[in-house]
């Protein structure tokens, strides 16, 4: 069983030039020598920062031996920061890897964003340790067995839950996730302590610098129906199979968020969405999530303000705006009642206090709660508010927000009632459990009271909130498509109990287009077949959907901004086929070509007749 300890060093014992010394040892297994001792120096310098050394020795452990073992760690670090990120060298003649990781695994935020780490760690790369068991132990046997064995998995969902299709987000997490693919050398010694991997599959993952892998996949923002690979990688199987969990996760839920932000706004015909959120979360990194992937779906702002902060410290996005309104308790706190409830002054006057405090302290950031006592009382204040503090005379617009009871014609009432008192220039913010289905009624509610051109010029804004932190999980999964054997591509799919969860061989999803744009079907094609054939004849064009994102141990493409994807996502939404995307039932299905549908075919044939 390994053991750990540590000892403090002093300055003068080491090395003048260590700073914060602390070595943490430990013992080790190869098939080569069995247990052997193991330090871990984690120390301090100016130039360098924090950084922690592993070196592996037979040696007895010591001030000198472990002087000299710095020294050269600190000269060759020097010499190859800037070219590799991992420090590798050679000690004493032996082959085992010298290995330079921080010791704490949100730092691996730092190198990439250049920020703090604890204000970043929502948006690092995910930890390759937070993963399935079995996926250690799968590795472990594929490891054991064949280590150089490759192979290619997909990942797609299988069947729309309450939509007619997913737009795509956190492919670009996922890549970073890949870039950044470690483990920490106290997680591993956990690991190999408890017989959950094998001592060969331990060393392999300590030394690991960069994955061996390819991937392939569809751009954020891409609407995509059931069955289409959204996600194809290639590499040593035992390396894949570990990235299964940590992918999935970095994928499903921020598609789910996009495509219900994309929803929303389909419903609505394009009005502002707010994402409100970050209190019905499934803690804070789902907050943070869920307000960059509402804005990849078309959401115009954010309530969360950490997401706000940090659009400004990545790399490449464009600044998300955070927006808010007052709150019932902030008004609730200038109502004044006597011990027994009653009033001892009129609860309007309350708060009309409320609402002109609040003016008084963000004038430029004015929209008030309509519901806390009533929305006739609540637009009459406003009406009282708008003209005291000269919102008419300066042109600025006052919003309010109404948060229950939410019809189309209360909506209608709350317009009709601020043009009665005067107020000329205002928008209105609507809440309360919005889902497209009720963004729809409203709208069409709307419609049919007043015509398109009134809807069209309304200036109504949508906080969601719940709909859009909690979607239902789309259910990616990833499936071995195929892997090399001797030379040879050997296709392979799965069948279970119903062809349902039947999978499918490595598939190249291509997209088909009219004249004018607009989709015609999705169409996936054997990697040996040639696209250009498909549509010969016809003025449809045919377009690879997926592209290279990682390949030899690097990413391959810059990050987009959310912008940037949102643009994406409206493009894509537009040349839809009608009633798709909130229309469960009408799922945008790709078709497999001939070729590829007969491998398909067979293969499930032959699972069907093992009894």
């Amino acid at each position: 069983m390994p053991t750990t300890g540590s000892r403090q060093f002093n300055d003068d014992e080491v090395s003048s030039a260590f700073t914060g010394l602390r070595i943490r040892f430990c013992t080790f297994y190869t098939p080569a020598h069995g247990l052997k001792s193991r330090f871990v120096a984690c120390f301090y310098m100016p130039e360098l920062g924090r950084h922690q050394i592993q070196a592996f020795l037979n040696d007895d452990l010591t001030p000198a031996t472990m002087k000299t073992t710095l020294d050269s760690c600190v000269s060759r670090y020097y010499q190859e920061r800037n070219e590799h990120p991992v420090l590798k060298d050679v000690l004493g003649g032996r082959d085992e890897k010298l290995i330079s990781r921080g010791l704490d695994i949100r730092d691996r935020a730092v190198s990439r964003l250049g920020g703090i780490p604890r204000l970043e760690r929502d948006i690092a790369p995910a930890n390759a340790e937070s993963n399935d068991l079995y996926q250690f132990r799968i590795a472990s046997v594929l490891h054991g067995e064949n280590p150089n064995k490759r192979g290619s998995f997909v990942m797609y969902y299988r069947n729309p839950t309450d939509l007619g299709g997913v737009v795509l987000a956190g492919i670009q997490h996922a890549i970073d996730t890949v870039n950044n693919f470690k483990f920490d050398p106290r997680f591993l010694a956990k690991l190999l302590s408890e017989h959950k991997i094998t001592p060969g599959l331990y060393n392999d993952l300590l030394a690991l610098d960069r994955l061996d892998v390819s991937v392939e996949a569809i751009p954020e923002g891409t609407f995509v129906g059931p069955d289409t690979p959204v996600m194809t990688v290639t590499g040593p199987i035992w390396q894949v199979q570990l990235m299964e969990t940590v992918l999935l996760g970095c994928i499903d839920y921020p598609t789910g968020v996009t495509t219900r932000a994309a929803a929303i706004i389909e419903a609505s015909q394009g009005k502002m969405l707010v994402d409100f959120g970050t209190r019905r979360a499934p803690g804070e990194q789902a907050a943070v999530l869920s307000a960059f992937s509402s804005v990849k779906g078309g959401a115009t702002s954010v309530a969360n303000t950490l997401t706000s902060y940090l659009s400004t410290r990545i790399k490449g996005e464009e600044y998300i705006p955070d927006s808010g309104t007052t709150s019932h308790s902030f008004t609730e706190s200038y109502l004044l009642f006597d011990e027994d409830g009653n009033a001892i002054e009129s609860p309007a006057t309350g708060e009309e206090n409320a609402y002109s405090t609040w003016v008084k302290y963000f004038p430029e950031a004015t929209c008030v709660l309509i519901d806390t006592i009533d929305k006739k009382v609540g637009l009459k204040t406003t009406a009282r508010i708008y003209e005291k503090f000269g919102f008419k005379s300066q042109n600025k617009p006052i919003g309010v927000r109404d948060d229950s009871a939410i019809t189309s014609q209360s909506i209608l009432f709350v317009f009709d009632e601020l043009i009665r008192l005067g107020v000329e220039k205002f928008f209105i913010v609507i809440s309360d459990n919005l889902t497209p289905q009720k963004v729809r009624e409203l709208r069409e509610g709307i419609v049919k009271a007043r015509g398109q051109k009134f809807w069209n010029d309304l200036d109504i804004r949508f906080g969601v909130g719940t709909f859009l932190a909690r979607p239902e999980p789309v259910g990616f999964v990833f499936k071995l498509a195929q892997y090399e054997e001797d030379g040879q591509t050997v296709p392979v799919a799965k069948r279970s109990g119903t062809t349902a969860k039947a999978s499918f061989p490595v598939a190249i999803p291509h997209r088909i287009q009219d004249e004018s744009g607009a989709f015609v079907e999705d169409l996936h094609l054997h990697p040996s077949e040639d696209a250009d054939g498909v549509v010969e004849g016809t003025k449809s064009v045919i377009h690879r959907l997926s592209e290279i994102v990682f390949e030899r141990g690097s990413k391959t493409q810059v990050n987009e901004s959310s912008a940037s994807i949102a643009k994406r996502c409206r493009d894509q939404l537009g040349r839809l086929p009608s009633r798709v995307l909130n229309h469960p039932t009408s799922a945008y299905r790709p078709r497999f070509s001939q070729k590829l549908d007969g491998i398909r075919s067979r293969i499930q044939e032959a699972l069907s007749k093992v009894s």
